[in-house]
């Protein structure tokens, strides 16, 4: 039962959508050219436009033209009906016929723009476009059809416009504040203008809002049609040129000594005359712990904690303005780690230069590059011990000084202590001193 009710449904929307294409089918095939208003020595693109459009087999459209006031072109194919066999044109002095001539392939077109035709505009005046009815003919299946033909015209005018633009507020980078102004001061209005970006107030469009830096276009339309394209740039008040980094011994925060010396150019800006008003540096700490010095030395208070929850770094931020209002932020990614801690096991205090002097590293770093002690411990205590467990030397600050000095060759034992902000650390080990000869 419900079948055949969904079949009594259906075979009335059937016969109303063969009822309908068959109406389209059956109708009067209508051709027109446009009415349009342009300016010379503008290029005009004239559509032509059809309606009813259905089961064509052949056509030939010819139509005139006042070639004292055009010059045609070029045809422009847009339909993809048109890609296997192109319309061709055929243009002679105030005439151009367009040919079209498929066999077994009938055009479903319906309604729309066929082709367009492109023309040049040679001076002021009114250039009919006319049918030629004689000989413009369209065949389905070999029998031609009554056409409805609409001519068209184009009233060429001369530019005269004169505008200026102007730039009313810069904006600072990204904030897509830029402003522009059209000053038009004579011509045809009313006038349309399109900016092709930003926004306007309604009611006018002489103003245009929410401009991004950089080469924009803008096109002016007048009352008569002429239309005025242009370019116009959008300047932007620079931001504050600052620059941060970290001293380059102090590029990551140790556990145990977290302290970060902080650099920036914001003094050598200012006194160049730069108009930077206001700057801040955020540590990126739970605290929230801020500094307005311009190089500040920072000790990251949650160090231990952040290594202990697996947090690999601190992002340091510094947020700078100018007089102008534009602001400029530069953020800093500092690691965090804990000291990895490396003492020779042999030393060789000869006078040549290389590995004379105990020198502790962390990191694997080489002993020429490796910075202060300091840099990693708040504090380092070192004793050595000869073989019958004498100390033979000690330091509460060891400042990788020790060259052997008043020892003979042989075994040492070191204890090392490290004391830290947040623990203490010991390290025991044997050193070899060997002098040889020189």
């Amino acid at each position: 039962m419900n079948q055949k009710l969904g079949f009594k449904i259906f075979m009335p929307v059937l016969l109303l959508l063969v009822t309908l294409y068959s109406n389209k089918a059956e109708g009067q095939i209508s051709l027109s050219l446009p009415t349009r208003l342009a300016c010379s020595p503008d290029t005009l693109i004239v559509p032509v436009n059809t309606t009813n459009f259905w089961d064509v087999t052949k056509f030939s459209l010819v139509f005139t033209y006042d070639p004292t006031l055009l010059t045609f072109d070029s045809i422009e194919l847009q339909n993809r009906i048109f890609r296997a066999q192109p319309v061709t044109s055929v243009a002679s002095t105030g005439q151009v016929t367009l040919n079209w001539d498929y066999p077994g392939t009938s055009l479903k077109f319906g309604d729309g723009w066929l082709v367009y035709l492109h023309f040049t505009l040679k001076q002021p005046g009114i250039a009919a476009l006319n049918w030629d009815a004689a000989q413009t003919s369209i065949m389905k299946s070999g029998i031609g059809e009554t056409l409805s033909l609409n001519d068209g015209s184009v009233t060429i005018s001369t530019k005269n416009i004169k505008y200026t633009l102007e730039q009313l507020v810069a904006g600072c980078l990204g904030d897509d504040k830029g402003r522009y102004a059209a000053h038009i001061t004579a011509g045809n209005p009313p006038y349309s203008i399109n900016w092709n970006g930003g926004f306007m107030n309604p009611g006018t469009d002489t103003v245009v809002f929410g401009l991004r830096e950089g080469e924009h276009k803008v096109s002016i339309l007048d009352a008569k049609g002429c239309r005025y394209n242009d370019t116009y740039f959008v300047r932007i008040t620079p931001a504050p040129h600052v620059e941060a980094s970290m001293d380059e011994d102090f590029d990551t925060v140790y556990v145990e000594n977290p302290k970060i010396q902080f650099l920036s150019n914001i003094s050598e800006l200012i006194a160049d005359g730069e108009p930077i008003a206001s700057w801040q540096w955020n540590f990126g700490e739970p605290d929230s712990s801020k500094s307005i010095e311009m190089s500040p030395a920072h000790i990251f208070t949650s160090a231990n904690e952040k290594f202990e929850a697996g947090q690999g770094d601190y992002q340091v931020k510094l947020w700078t303005i100018s007089n102008n209002g534009c602001d400029t932020t530069i953020l800093l990614s500092v690691p965090i780690k804990k000291p990895e801690v490396t003492v020779p096991t042999v030393i060789t205090p000869n006078g040549d230069g290389y590995n004379d002097i105990l020198v502790i590293t962390v990191d694997n770093k080489s002993a020429v590059s490796q910075p202060k002690l300091l840099r990693y411990y708040e504090r380092m205590e070192l004793a050595i011990y000869n073989r019958h467990g004498r100390k033979v030397f000690e330091s509460n600050d060891y400042q990788n000084d020790w060259d052997g000095a008043g020892v003979s060759d042989g075994t040492y034992f070191f204890a090392l202590r490290c004391f830290g902000r947040f623990h203490e650390e010991k390290f025991k080990g044997s050193i070899l001193v060997i002098r040889g000869s020189n």
